[in-house]
């Protein structure tokens, strides 16, 4: 992680290490998800507020989604901020998919949210985890632009699947395909960003 600060603004890494040390200053520590994380609604209450707040919603996930997930597979890695009485103050589940690492999931619970520079911390694991795994790309979910934008991501389009069910719409498809890829044919040329993680 050192190493990816040195190439990133001075200012933005002076925020980062200041949100670092703010979390460690207040006792909270990362670690493993735990059973009894899994066996209560805990992961649930602390995703969401986030469901709620965010201008992209995805579908929404029920507590039995969090029970078992991270037991899925060795590609999916849930870790958990934790205060100094093993209190779960947070989460974030990334998983892997060929060279690319996933922002998946992430959580505060109420009484953490804009506290102790929880959420901060989670998402610098998250970059923490990339390196970690050798990967070349990160793709992050489509919140929170600005504050990512300053750990070094950029931004790249959303292309969306549209099926037209009714003839018209088919008709309408088809007619607008060839202006639709020249528009996007930029995105078959994708390109490493200078801090050696492709970042979305």
């Amino acid at each position: 992680l050192e190493h990816h600060l040195s190439r990133i603004p001075p200012g933005d890494r002076s925020s980062v290490r200041r949100n670092i040390r703010k979390f460690e200053r207040a006792g909270l520590t990362l670690a493993p998800v735990q059973e009894a994380d899994k066996q209560g609604s805990v992961l649930w209450e602390s995703y969401v507020p986030f469901y709620d707040r965010a201008m992209v919603k995805w579908i929404p996930h029920s507590p039995a989604y969090f029970d078992g997930i991270s037991d899925i597979s060795a590609s999916v890695s849930m870790t958990t901020a934790r205060t100094a009485h093993d209190q779960l103050a947070g989460f974030i589940l990334n998983f892997e998919d060929g060279p690319t690492w996933h922002a998946g999931r992430i959580g505060v619970l109420p009484q953490w949210e804009r506290k102790e520079a929880v959420y901060f911390r989670l998402i610098y694991h998250l970059l923490e985890e990339a390196i970690a795994k050798g990967t070349q790309k990160l793709l992050l979910e489509p919140t929170c632009y600005r504050m990512k934008r300053h750990l070094g991501a950029s931004y790249r389009p959303l292309v969306n699947l549209v099926y037209g069910l009714h003839p018209l719409w088919r008709l309408m498809l088809s007619t607008l395909q060839p202006l639709a890829q020249i528009a996007l044919g930029h995105l078959g040329h994708q390109k490493s960003s200078k801090n050696g993680i492709d970042y979305q």
